[in-house]
């Protein structure tokens, strides 16, 4: 939730060689990391530094949203192998064979 909350207020920059706004530190984001922890812990750097500060531990408001959100597990599942086969793709160029897309999991 943290780093959701703060990711329009992480300071970006337009690229030409970037489809889409680049973080101004140059580090990985969840698509060019070398895995999710690195991807986290970059973001979360990203955070400390952020020009603004949402606090989310213990913050009362947001109990609406805890207490009602069930997180959809065949979303989550198909969002992972995305971002896998994405890093995949960046790493070695191509695959054996063509993965599923978001889509075919969602019909």
């Amino acid at each position: 939730m943290e780093i959701i909350l703060h990711e329009n207020h992480i300071p970006t920059v337009d690229r030409e060689d970037a489809p889409s706004a680049r973080y101004l530190d140059d580090g990985p984001d969840l698509l060019t990391a070398e895995n999710t922890t690195v991807a986290r812990e970059t973001h979360l750097g990203r955070i400390k530094t952020c020009p603004m500060s949402i606090r989310v531990r213990g913050a009362k408001g947001l109990d609406v949203i805890r207490a009602g959100h069930r997180p959809d597990l065949a979303r989550i599942r198909a969002t992972r192998e995305a971002v896998d086969t994405t890093r995949w793709i960046r790493r070695y160029g191509d695959l054996p064979i063509k993965p599923p897309t978001l889509e075919d999991h969602r019909a």
